[in-house]
């Protein structure tokens, strides 16, 4: 079961032995696969530009693929909540809540944009960022919109939920906190609204991936990680 697995220009999905990098098996799309794969729900899940997700066994065989539009840098999520769904984010600016067991589409909604970074999955919610830079927090199981807020800044990185709060760093060096009645200590607490959008100062450009997990959130600001933790947060 355990491997490396991305996807390639040719539209090659690549699953290679862990332990020594060899060759495990290949599956080719019409597409280039720029997001990565994502092992879960007993297959790898991966969608293309060609239009198509798919679900591809451990062993590389195709156990099926559904049109969901052109997918790009944008990796599946898969959630809990629901046993067996996933979120994909496509080109088109189409979310669509997927069913993994057989092929099927629960949910199909626009929000307006190109999709430019993987969503990040709670027990209850999907946020993501768009390339006109706009975060969006969508519930789970009816794809409405409880977040749709314009940054001021470039966004490269997925966003993250913790604590019922959403997290996105920028290109300007600032992390945005997202909640009701949110207020950050770190140090300082560089601006809270009313509305419950805290800033905080990175000193550096954010880029790159998000780390989050039951304990830390984290994102990289150059060689530097600005961490969030749950006493951090009132």
């Amino acid at each position: 079961i355990g491997g490396l697995y991305f996807g390639t220009e040719n539209g090659d999905v690549i699953a290679l032995y862990y332990n020594n990098g060899s060759l495990k098996w290949s599956y080719h799309t019409n597409g280039p696969v720029r997001s990565a794969p994502t092992p879960a729900w007993y297959s790898v899940w991966v969608g293309s530009l060609d239009g198509y997700t798919y679900g591809i066994s451990w062993d590389g065989m195709l156990n099926w693929a559904t049109y969901t539009g052109p997918v790009g840098n944008s990796s599946m999520a898969w959630y809990i909540a629901y046993r067996g769904r996933g979120i994909v984010c496509t080109e088109e600016g189409r979310v669509l809540d997927i069913n993994l067991n057989v092929p099927g589409i629960f949910v199909n909604t626009s929000v307006g944009t190109c999709i430019g970074t993987s969503p990040a999955i709670s027990d209850q919610t999907a946020a993501f960022v768009g390339v006109d830079d706009r975060i969006v927090e969508l519930k789970l199981g009816t794809n409405e919109i409880l977040t749709d807020i314009t940054l001021d800044s470039k966004v490269t990185a997925s966003p993250a939920l913790a604590y019922g709060k959403v997290f996105v760093g920028t290109k300007s060096g600032t992390v945005y906190a997202y909640g009701d009645k949110l207020r950050v200590i770190n140090n300082t607490v560089y601006n809270t609204t009313e509305a419950g959008l805290a800033v905080i100062d990175a000193e550096s450009e954010i880029y790159g991936n998000t780390i989050f997990n039951n304990s830390m959130f984290g994102i990289y600001a150059n060689n530097a990680v600005v961490n969030i933790t749950e006493n951090n947060l009132l």
